[in-house]
């Protein structure tokens, strides 16, 4: 293939079948094989897209389907297991809560002074 066509001028040959292989060859100066090759390349372009295109159409095959059908329970199992982690997180931060409030408490044993159960007897 020649490279010193543009793209533009590629489209239009391919575009300009009508004409005969040496005609366009010679109004854009290159030999006339490049423009079959050009042709070629656009063939093979056009049937891989439409290829393509077809194969995105209709009903997803059941290989699709399958795949769909686990990718819905792995993200049913993350959502439960996501559940769980919230509740333990919530469980622990409530533990870690009362401990503090406990330690607190203890705190504030410590500083009262303790009161004395019974009066001493003095001996006279």
């Amino acid at each position: 293939m020649d490279n010193k066509l543009a793209i533009n001028e590629k489209v239009e040959i391919v575009l300009s079948r009508e004409k005969s292989l040496r005609e366009i060859a010679s109004h854009y100066g290159v030999h006339h094989s490049s423009i079959a090759d050009i042709y070629k390349e656009s063939e093979a372009i056009l049937k891989q897209y439409w290829q393509e295109k077809s194969e995105r159409k209709g009903r997803p095959s059941q290989q699709k389907d399958a795949n769909a059908e686990e990718l819905t329970a792995a993200k049913s199992d993350k959502e439960e297991l996501t559940k769980q982690l919230a509740l333990k997180q919530m469980r622990i931060d409530w533990l870690n809560l009362q401990l503090k409030w406990e330690h607190e408490r203890a705190l504030e044993e410590n500083r009262k002074p303790k009161k004395q159960l019974k009066k001493k007897k003095k001996w006279t």
